[in-house]
């Protein structure tokens, strides 16, 4: 009789302890699913969480900084599909490919391009009206003791052309005497696209007008010009004139040679 009451006290003590427990387990959880989860609660951010309740300032959003890992990079923000990207740098220069200093590695256009007739530095202190010629080199106005070099007959080698487009054969020039288009030298066809083509003649010193016509009437697209120059007696490139040359059927530019001109055919006798 002994040894069934203490088997029952044993197996109601067991059953006490279990009814003792259960209400402190659910006080522990629910404790537990009372703790506020912190995460991003901006729905429009990149990392926004379901879960979160409490903002612990995490949210990052497209257009915000960011760092991609790549040393080569630059400005690195989130984008739109929320990946950090950053901008691999371009290369700066002259982007167009008339200009005397084209850069055919560039990608950026750093304003830097010149072109025949933008004025320059020759470096040498004595000449004036300095300015890239039609082979890109930068040449200024010699002393007016200097000037084109005249030759034994009294007269001065004039080089004149025209910068064409991708339609040289609609192009052609001449330099006539002006106020009197009988003394003049032949038209002049161009014969080669995208480059100067040039002559050389010979003139005496006055007036003279240089001509240009596009039978198409468009002139020579953007960067088209035309010009006169001479050779000094340094040696040095002497240019009488630059002119634009960008619509148009035709256009003129007159100018004045105080000292003479040397060269091929004398003007006079190409009437």
């Amino acid at each position: 009789m002994q040894q069934k009451i203490y088997l029952f006290c044993s197996q109601k003590f067991t059953a006490m302890k279990k009814i003792w427990f259960l209400p402190l387990i659910v006080f522990v959880l629910f404790l537990h699913s009372c703790a506020e989860e912190e995460g991003c609660i901006n729905i429009n951010a990149c990392n926004f969480s379901l879960d979160a309740v409490v903002d612990d300032g995490s949210c990052y959003s497209p257009g915000d900084d960011c760092d991609d890992g790549d040393e080569n990079t630059s400005y690195d923000v989130y984008g739109n599909n929320c990946q950090c990207e950053g901008v691999t740098p371009g290369v700066s220069g002259c982007i167009s490919d008339d200009a005397c200093n084209y850069n055919a590695d560039a990608t950026d256009d750093d304003g830097s391009c010149y072109y025949p007739g933008d004025p320059c530095d020759d470096g040498d202190s004595s000449t004036t009206n300095d300015a890239y010629n039609a082979n890109c080199d930068c040449v200024g106005n010699p002393p007016t003791d200097s000037g084109c070099a005249v030759n034994a007959d009294g007269f001065i080698s004039v080089t004149f052309g025209v910068m064409t487009d991708e339609w040289s054969e609609e192009c052609s020039y001449r330099i006539f005497a002006t106020g009197d288009e009988t003394v003049t030298t032949d038209w002049i066809s161009a014969t080669t696209d995208d480059v100067v083509n040039s002559a050389t003649w010979g003139l005496s010193t006055g007036n003279w007008t240089m001509e240009v016509n596009d039978t198409y009437g468009d002139g020579k697209t953007d960067n088209g010009y035309y010009f006169a120059e001479c050779q000094t007696t340094t040696g040095a490139t002497e240019v009488l004139f630059t002119t634009d040359f960008t619509d148009g059927f035709e256009s003129q530019t007159s100018f004045e040679l105080t000292n003479g001109i040397i060269g091929p055919p004398f003007v006079d006798e190409n009437n």
